[in-house]
């Protein structure tokens, strides 16, 4: 039996913060019991119709064996550097190595990317449950009363020589982000349980800053309020925090509270997967991430389709070579099983879309076809959008 790729969501757990990652409940995919031998050294088997099968890897080909033998002899490899936190498996010769085209998984030895796997284990989420948020990067200075934010820092990776970002929650735990061009971007539950609601305070009578804040989760209603006497980082009640960069104009700031009992400022900064409570000195620098409200629906007028109706061309080859010549194969036609993903998501710089298995676009095919359907969109409901004219071949 040989070895195919399944598609399934695969992310953090938002309601665990702990590092792994997380299959949807829901996902019709397999799961693979390792099994050790000595060291390094596994079996990697599944439950298939009730039978417990060994992948098994001869040469270039990765199947599933009945019972086990030298080939189904596996080495689980860490990744270093750039692949940390991935493995590899590695046979008597060749490594476990994923194509995304129909061949699936193979044996091949180059010890690049397509050798290197993350593991996940099951959520007690649906793939609905999973959902993206973002939230646009600002300068500290720049929020105002009653905007929400998201708190984050930064961490070094030494395994990745880079910075990683990472999100304070509703309970004090650190959940991954992701910076995406002018963005900060997470995968959480429906319930955006991140944001805390800003709010600035004035001297009495005046707009003037007393330089005196709190930040409330929006979720939880606790206040960010760290104190080292009892090691607490929230407070039920407003507490008053002093926020350095905004008095100085820095991009980021510290997160501080005055400590009576150690007659010194408390401040916060991350340590094992949480914000905690730390001495001034010792402080860490977060940032600021606005959380946009929701686009509000509204009813558009119908569109003139005649100025922006989408336009589909359809082209009936009159041969196989023709449609191969065009689209790199020739299948679905004379009852043959139809090839899927002949065309590339992007288009090329003709605007017409590009062959995923040739070197050129569409544009010939399209240019030739002889008939035309043209789809007229009626009034709707949406946000306000522009539409562009787009021709496809089929």
């Amino acid at each position: 039996t040989l070895l195919k790729g399944q598609t399934a969501v695969i992310k953090p757990d938002p309601l665990v913060s702990d590092g792994k990652l997380y299959v949807a409940k829901d996902s019709d995919i397999t799961q693979w019991t390792f099994r050790n031998i000595e060291k390094d050294k596994y079996y990697l088997t599944a439950d298939v119709g009730g039978s417990t099968k060994y992948v098994r890897v001869f040469g270039s080909s990765v199947t599933l064996a009945d019972a086990p033998d030298e080939y189904c002899v596996l080495q689980v490899l860490p990744g270093k550097g750039g692949y940390a936190g991935k493995i590899r498996f590695l046979g008597t010769s060749n490594a476990i190595n994923y194509s995304s085209n129909a061949s699936g998984f193979g044996g091949y030895n180059d010890g690049k990317d397509n050798e290197y796997f993350r593991l996940a284990v099951p959520s007690g989420l649906t793939e609905e449950d999973f959902v993206s948020h973002s939230a646009k990067k600002i300068d500290v200075n720049d929020a105002v009363n009653g905007d929400q934010v998201i708190i984050y820092t930064r961490l070094w990776d030494e395994a990745t020589s880079s910075y990683g970002y990472y999100i304070i929650d509703h309970k004090g735990d650190l959940v991954r982000g992701y910076e995406s061009g002018d963005d900060i971007v997470w995968i959480g539950t429906k319930i955006n349980t991140l944001p805390y609601s800003f709010k600035e305070y004035y001297y009495e009578g005046t707009t003037d800053p007393n330089y005196y804040f709190d930040l409330q989760n929006v979720y939880s209603g606790y206040y960010l309020a760290p104190q080292i006497a009892d090691g607490r980082v929230f407070a039920d009640d407003a507490a008053g925090i002093n926020l350095n960069g905004r008095r100085y104009g820095d991009y980021h700031t510290s997160i501080l509270m005055w400590d009576d009992p150690h007659y010194d400022y408390a401040g916060l900064k991350a340590e094992n997967g949480k914000i905690v409570s730390v001495p001034m000195s010792q402080a860490a620098q977060f940032y600021f991430a606005l959380v946009q409200p929701p686009e509000e629906l509204h009813t558009v007028d119908t569109i003139d389709h005649t100025q922006y109706g989408v336009t589909v061309k359809i082209k009936n080859y009159d041969n196989n070579s023709y449609q191969n010549q065009i689209l790199g194969a020739s299948s679905g036609t004379s009852g043959t099983p139809a090839t899927k993903g002949l065309l590339s998501d992007g288009f090329g710089e003709d605007g017409y879309p590009v062959s995923s298995l040739r070197a050129h676009t569409t544009a010939a095919a399209i240019m030739s076809s002889t008939a035309l359907i043209t789809l007229r969109p009626c009034s709707q409901t949406a946000t306000s959008r522009s539409i562009r004219n787009s021709e496809r071949s089929t």
